[in-house]
């Protein structure tokens, strides 16, 4: 029988007071479906307030229906919800392939870690979610701050002591840690090995580690070298001379290394390093192991001791970074019984077949290979604690698993998704009462019984309420940008079937798609499978539709489900998180769309209320947060007040709950990549150049380009390096001398027409070059303008967009990381300057491509490139431009 046989009863905004099939819907779902996955998997699936709110605007009837209108008779043809669900706090470090990022920054678009070590992109982001919020505690201390309805692929202890595979929210967790044994119920499996390709480092990952591990901190010397160690550096190419007086030994050309790195007196391990390829980073611990690691024989533990604490920090990632979990200890360091100040003790277990030492006699200390045990490979949750609520945000990421890495810890969690939800639709579309069928009279039931269905369910119909059926012969698609989105709700969808009720009624779910009763199928779709579209469908659920864009080809999609729908009088679906209002998405589309037969759940505060103004901030504030008792709103402001002096959109998106143009993606990454075409550019060809400089914080580059659009970063010197300069890679100082070296090689080895440069911190080797070679070729292009800028800026977007445009570049793997760094942050009468999508995330090769590529177009319109000689390969000389 029907357990809810009024309306809801919830706050006033959930009252309905129209005709719905909801009721019955909602009704039937509770019955029917269950959770799919996690410590309650198998029970019932309860809708809460804005879920049942969902179902009964979805179902929604026109009070003159008539029977036999079937799906026509619905107010609105289509839904779309935008409800953040899974979260963690907005400080939450995570890893990326160049660095760190936070939850806060990361934005769709860029490259983070999934739990085999693989890098993934992020597909979207929600909106800051306000709810309860935990702090979940592991084994070896470290912790990560989440919502309560936050996932976790865990292993859950059984009574016999064995393990299953479940996912978890928070809450779940929460007060359920012991067994009746008073055993750790749960725990997460570690991280694998971080999958990244070979670095070019400038010194042997081996040699540097045994240099931080027992090397002068001021040359590159080091002392009392093990026989092994010493062969290891001479067949790392480098001449080793014994000292005749002491026991060090003299790596010749190392201290030029670290002086260039900036290690000297600055022992740490370099970023680059963190970042390098496996191999590398294996051989980058034995060098520190080698030296100053301990291995103990009868427990087959590693221990690392250092007195500098950014060399702890720099081994701790490292271990991180190779998928081993460890523990710190502090102490006192002593020299000839005298306390020197504090030390650290890095202990963390090994087996034989992990390469953590290159001497033999500690690595034959390891436990024989082969050897598995938990403290190798998992952490045990050892705490869930209720703490005061702070802002939390979700992605979700393009990994098979669904699952990315989050914390310094790097701790495998699971992504966001509406998956459940949406799955308890697709079930009602396929098999449930989903289609008007007439009015109700006095007496009138829904009974299972009648449809198929053996379970005996019953639902009393109120006099006048809508009466529901199911579809003869639904055909469903579940569509996504990528067969891994789409696993969000198919994954959820499959187990919803086979562990409850439905199982009976469909017995069949493949891997690929389900067969219903009577002919009917649920299929999945992406816009790889194109043939698939174009069906009468009757019912479509689109997930993520905040990343459906032209560039992926969703948009067609989109268009072509809703043309299949409108021929079966079938509606769809759309979940998303809060949109990038700067690409034009689906989602975007149908929130702004004049039709009034969509159904919107995306609440927000009046749009007259000005973010920037602090009282009327306060009335935002008290509508987004209406309901949440639990949030503080003094500290709200606080933190929006601080957000604000440095990023006003985000600040309202984030606290605000408002979709606002911010920072979004410059150039598409991919549509980047597809412009590559590597030439080679002989010296004397006439180019034009784009040059952005720094001192200590960003980084500085020249970017070229030729006549016919194709760009490229020079080389310079003995050694053809290409003209970047990165502060931390010079002791945090960018080396002048040799930008300026570099600068001078490019005049002379090419025909240079026009050098933009932006001034800042530039001015008097601006004023040097101007002189030298001409102040109609050196000129000062200032990047601060933003009317100047933003028409730069666009020039490039278009030319690197347009199929006709011959626009190519060298396909320089720095710039392309640069520029799917790049952000537009906007500014006063529709334009855009160029912006970071964190502080760590660097774009200055974007500007650098942006002042080459707008110096290309002025030298173009000037007439200063001059066609020589009309062949089928034109070729170009430059104008005499240059002061003589």
């Amino acid at each position: 029988m029907s357990k809810r046989s009024a309306p809801m009863a919830a706050a006033p905004k959930y009252v309905v007071n129209f005709p719905t099939l909801g009721m019955l819907v909602g009704d039937w779902i509770e019955a029917h479906c269950v959770v799919p996955d996690g410590f309650d998997r198998g029970t019932p699936f309860m809708l809460s307030d804005w879920q049942l709110w969902n179902v009964v605007n979805h179902y929604r009837v026109k009070p003159e229906a008539k029977v036999g209108q079937l799906a026509t008779a619905f107010h609105n043809r289509r839904s779309q919800t935008v409800r953040p669900q899974k979260a963690l706090a907005l400080d939450t470090p995570i890893a990326t392939p160049d660095g760190w990022t936070t939850m806060g920054e990361v934005q769709p678009g860029d490259r983070i870690f999934d739990e085999r070590g693989e890098p993934c992109t992020v597909l979207s982001k929600s909106q800051v979610w306000m709810s309860d919020t935990y702090r979940v505690t592991f084994s070896d201390g470290a912790s990560l701050v989440a919502c309560g309805d936050h996932q976790w692929q865990v292993e859950r202890r059984t009574p016999s002591a064995t393990y299953v595979a479940e996912r978890v929210t928070t809450s779940d967790m929460y007060g359920n840690l012991l067994d009746k044994q008073g055993a750790r119920r749960f725990r997460i499996g570690n991280a694998q090995p971080l999958r990244l390709p070979e670095a070019n480092l400038p010194i042997d990952p081996y040699v540097l580690g045994a240099w931080l591990g027992d090397g002068n901190h001021d040359d590159g010397r080091l002392t009392g070298l093990d026989r092994e160690v010493f062969d290891r550096i001479v067949n790392a190419g480098y001449e080793v001379r014994q000292m005749k007086v002491t026991k060090r030994v003299n790596v010749i050309g190392l201290r030029t290394h670290l002086r260039l790195s900036g290690l000297l007196k600055n022992k740490h391990i370099p970023s680059a390093y963190l970042r390098g390829s496996e191999k590398q980073r294996w051989a980058l611990l034995q060098g520190l192991m080698d030296t100053d690691g301990f291995a103990d024989a009868r427990q087959g533990k590693c221990e690392f001791t250092t007195v500098l604490p950014v060399l702890r920090d720099g081994m701790r990632e490292l271990l991180y970074s190779l998928g081993i979990k460890h523990t710190v200890y502090e102490g006192i360091a002593r020299l000839n019984g005298r306390a020197t100040g504090p030390k650290w003790r890095i202990n963390f277990a090994a087996r034989a077949d992990m390469p953590v030492f290159h001497l033999a006699r500690k690595q034959d200390r390891l436990k024989p290979e082969g050897r598995s045990h938990s403290q190798f490979e998992h952490r045990r949750v050892v705490a869930v604690e209720k703490i005061p609520t702070v802002p939390t945000q979700c992605i979700t990421v393009d990994a098979p698993s669904h699952m990315f890495l989050a914390g310094r810890e790097m701790i495998p969690t699971c992504n966001t998704g509406k998956g459940p939800f949406t799955a308890a639709i697709v079930c009602t579309e396929g098999v449930g009462p989903a289609l008007f069928a007439g009015w109700a009279e006095r007496g009138d039931v829904y009974d299972c019984r009648n449809f198929g269905c053996g379970c005996g369910w019953l639902y009393e119909y109120k006099l006048g309420e809508p009466l529901g059926m199911p579809w003869p012969t639904p055909l469903i698609q579940l569509t996504a940008t990528s067969e891994e989105q789409v696993g969000n709700v198919f994954d959820a969808l499959r187990p919803m079937i086979e562990y409850g009720p439905l199982a009976d009624l469909i017995p069949k779910t493949g891997e690929e798609f389900v067969r219903l009763p009577g002919g009917g199928r649920i299929d999945v779709v992406t816009a790889s499978a194109m043939s698939r579209l174009g069906q009468r469908v009757t019912f479509c659920a689109q997930d993520e539709t905040g990343i459906w864009t032209v560039t992926n080809k969703m948009i067609r999609v989109a268009e072509t489900q809703r043309r299949g729908l409108a021929g079966m009088g079938g509606r769809a679906w759309e979940t998303t998180n809060a949109w990038d209002p700067s690409e034009d998405s689906v989602a975007q589309r149908t929130s702004e769309a004049k039709a009034t037969d969509i159904f919107r759940d995306f609440p927000q505060a009046p749009s007259h209320l000005s973010y920037k103004n602090k009282v009327e901030r306060r009335k935002i504030h008290r509508i987004v947060y209406e309901g949440s008792p639990w949030v503080d709103l003094d500290a709200i402001e606080a933190e929006a007040a601080e957000l604000l002096e440095r990023d006003p959109a985000q600040a309202e998106r984030f606290f605000g709950n408002r979709i606002v143009y911010g920072a979004g993606h410059f150039i598409d990454g991919d549509v980047w990549d597809s412009r590559a075409a590597l030439r080679q550019v002989p010296n004397g060809t006439p180019i034009v150049l784009g040059f952005d400089g720094s001192d200590s914080d960003d980084w500085t580059g020249i970017r070229a380009e030729t006549a016919d659009g194709y760009q490229f970063t020079p080389t310079f010197g003995p050694d053809r390096c290409p003209t970047v300069w990165d502060p931390a890679a010079y002791g945090g100082q960018v080396p002048r001398l040799e930008v300026a070296a570099a600068f001078d090689e490019l005049m002379m080895r090419y025909r240079v027409i026009r050098a933009y440069i932006d001034p800042p911190g530039w001015t008097s080797e601006i004023d040097a070059w101007a002189e030298k070679y001409g102040d109609k070729v050196v000129i000062r292009w200032a990047t601060y303008r933003p009317v100047q800028m933003h028409a730069a800026n666009e020039r490039l977007l278009v030319d690197v967009g347009k199929a006709d445009s011959p626009f190519t570049h060298d396909g320089c793997p720095i710039t392309a990381i640069h520029v799917r760094n790049t952000r537009k942050a906007p500014r006063p009468g529709q334009r855009y300057v160029l912006a970071k999508a964190s502080q760590t995330q660097k774009i200055d090769l974007t500007v650098c491509s942006v002042l080459a590529h707008e110096a290309y177009g002025d030298a173009l319109a000037a007439g200063l490139f001059v066609v020589e000689k009309p062949t089928e390969n034109l070729i170009y000389t430059a104008s005499s431009t240059r002061r003589r």
